[in-house]
């Protein structure tokens, strides 16, 4: 009998993006409070707004939202960065972004933070998603006749009311400019951690 050639391709070194689902409808103090903190707003560069506040997730109403946040967050050094050093995340700002009809938010990351997290209060599954870019360029750049994960420069993840998306802070995203006629609600987060990181045996340890 003849070996059988096998074909894999894998992705090596892959930028980890972790998303999951809130397992209940979003309550009615939960959504009258992010009404109530809704009317102090600023100017994001790409038009639509964002609360004055970055520290919502601070808010008694939101509690159960921040717990639920933190629970992935952990799962997401557990599984993902599989780290043995002492060190635990704790989210440093939270804000609401608020992105009406023809509005968008610019290509963007997120600056001194490790993880970044958006969390989404309400959208429109049809038409609302997050846009995410790769942050090296090809030097030979090919037609793609279909595009993956691999040949991308970009990519268009569905989102969906009660879903958390977690990421490296380094990765660029943005909110292109929407459609439909709803008012899109996300919370985005921050993440850094506190502890001990590295080695002092190898002169590399770090107190956070």
């Amino acid at each position: 009998m003849g070996m059988v050639n096998k074909t894999n391709i894998f992705g090596l070194f892959p930028t980890p993006i972790y998303e999951t689902y809130l397992d209940r409808q979003i309550t009615k103090t939960e959504i009258n409070y992010v009404n109530k903190i809704s009317d102090k707003l600023q100017k994001n560069v790409g038009i639509n707004k964002s609360t004055i506040d970055k520290k919502v997730l601070e808010g008694k109403p939101l509690k159960n939202i921040k717990n639920f946040c933190m629970k992935h967050m952990q799962n997401y050094f557990n599984e993902v960065i599989c780290t043995s050093d002492d060190v635990k995340p704790y989210i440093t700002l939270s804000w609401l972004n608020f992105t009406k009809q023809d509005e968008f938010h610019h290509v963007h990351f997120h600056e001194n933070s490790l993880v970044s997290g958006v969390f989404y209060i309400d959208v429109d599954e049809k038409n609302d998603f997050i846009t995410f870019y790769k942050s090296t360029y090809d030097r030979i750049k090919f037609t793609a006749k279909k595009y993956n994960f691999f040949n991308s420069d970009s990519w268009h993840l569905p989102v969906k009311t009660g879903k958390l998306i977690l990421f490296p802070s380094h990765l660029s995203h943005s909110v292109e400019t929407k459609k439909g006629y709803n008012l899109r609600v996300s919370l985005a987060f921050n993440i850094f951690i506190k502890g001990k990181i590295g080695n002092k045996l190898q002169s590399t340890e770090l107190e956070l």
